[in-house]
């Protein structure tokens, strides 16, 4: 009877232990997946990933920052591509604060805030200079 407990026992922490194993690979398989989408900037795509990979691993700080930042990119560059620069500088802001997150996040929007500060500077700058006009009847800029 003692042998049959013993190999029981062995069985069960065997499976467990087989479980874990699972469950590694599936969150280490969900990170890859979200750092690559990043690197092709599908950030929807990483978003996805990174929230697979807490529901392996709940407490889990790297992929909780990856997510956070992941999520701050998509609202950067949604801002910037609705010329809303001041949402841009600050979601932008949050990439890069984020201290666990992923180093290619922060370069993306570090190279999108010297997009948007160029666009930025341009445009006061033309402003400055007369060189853009706002027509009164319908809000329009005219470049002149």
């Amino acid at each position: 009877m003692k042998k049959l407990s013993l190999v029981v026992l062995s069985f069960l922490l065997l499976l467990a232990g087989c479980g874990q194993a699972d469950t590694e690979d599936a969150y280490n398989t969900a990170i890859q997946k979200g750092l690559d989408a990043i690197a092709s900037e599908n950030y929807d795509k990483a978003e996805a990933a990174f929230e697979l990979a807490l529901e392996d691993k709940k407490s889990d700080d790297k992929a909780k920052a990856y997510l956070v930042q992941t999520k701050a990119m998509q609202e950067a560059t949604d801002a910037y591509a609705k010329k809303d620069y001041k949402k841009t500088k600050k979601e932008v802001a949050n990439v890069i604060q984020e201290k666990k997150g992923s180093d290619a996040l922060v370069q993306k929007a570090t190279e999108l805030q010297a997009k948007d500060y160029d666009t930025a500077s341009t445009l006061q700058i033309w402003k400055k200079t007369k060189c853009i006009t706002k027509s009164k009847r319908n809000g329009a800029i005219w470049i002149d």
